[in-house]
C-alpha cells in the first residue's frame, strides 16, 4: 500500500529547505504513529467473529498468531524517500494469508475429501489436538468413528457418548476473502488519520524551524 502528499505552502517548502533532517524527522514520527493506528484498525477488525464476514463460516479456529504478526515500520533515510510499510504474516504464512486477504478454493490433492479440524480437535487455548485422523486413529484406535461427513471420539459403546465433531470431512472449501487488509488502508478512518497527522506533523515542523525550535 502507498500514498503521496506534496509541500505545497511557500512556509513549508522554506523550512524543508532550511531543515531537511528536522522535517523528515516530524513526518516520520507521523508516519509511524499512523503505523500503529493502522494496525489497531486491523487488530480490531480481525478480532471480531469471521461470521460478521460470512455467516456460514462455522469452522473458523484462531489462534492470535496473524494478529501478532501485525507490524509497520517506517523506512528511508530523505524526506522524498518515506515510506510506511505495513505487513502482516511472514514467509511460512504467505499463502494462508493470501488466502484470506484475496480468497482461494482448497481442493484435496490425493483423496476424495479434505479433513478439515472441528470444535472437538481443539483445546480451550485454540490449538489442534491431532494433526490428521491417522494421528487421531494412532491414539484412539477403534473409539474414532465416521457418521455422515463427520469424525467422531466414542467414548462409550453407544452415540450418546461421542464426543464434539473432531474432523469434517468435504469436497472444495471456498475461504471467502475476509483478511481486510486492503480495504481498512483505505477506509475513510485510516485515511482520515493519515491526512490529520501528516498535516499536524507539517505544521509543527514548520513552527518548529521557522520559529527557531
Amino acid at each position: 500500500m502507498k500514498f503521496d502528499f506534496k509541500i505545497d505552502t511557500s512556509q513549508a517548502r522554506n523550512a524543508m529547505k532550511r531543515a531537511p533532517s528536522r522535517f523528515r524527522t516530524r513526518i516520520a514520527v507521523a508516519l509511524k504513529e499512523h503505523g500503529q493506528f493502522f494496525e489497531e484498525r486491523m487488530e480490531a477488525r480481525m478480532s471480531r467473529p469471521w461470521s460478521e464476514y460470512n455467516p456460514t463460516d462455522v469452522l473458523s479456529r484462531r489462534s492470535g498468531a496473524l494478529i501478532q504478526s501485525l507490524n509497520s515500520k517506517v523506512v528511508g533515510t530523505q524526506l522524498d524517500g518515506l515510506q510506511l510499510q505495513g505487513t502482516v504474516g511472514d514467509g511460512r504464512t504467505r499463502n494462508y494469508v493470501f488466502a484470506q486477504e484475496y480468497g482461494a478454493v482448497i481442493r484435496p490433492k490425493r483423496a476424495k475429501h479434505l479433513t478439515i479440524p472441528a470444535s472437538g480437535n481443539y483445546t480451550a487455548g485454540g490449538r489442534v489436538r491431532y494433526e490428521s485422523v491417522g494421528a487421531l486413529i494412532s491414539a484412539k484406535g477403534d473409539q474414532v468413528v465416521k457418521k455422515g461427513m463427520g469424525i467422531f471420539l466414542r467414548t462409550g459403546k453407544s452415540e450418546r457418548s461421542d464426543k464434539p465433531m473432531f474432523w469434517l470431512t468435504k469436497g472444495p472449501v471456498r475461504i471467502p476473502d475476509r483478511l481486510g487488509f486492503r480495504e481498512t488502508w483505505r477506509s475513510g478512518r485510516v485515511d482520515a488519520d493519515r491526512k490529520r497527522r501528516i498535516k499536524s506533523a507539517v505544521n509543527d515542523a514548520v513552527a518548529a524551524i521557522n520559529g527557531g525550535r
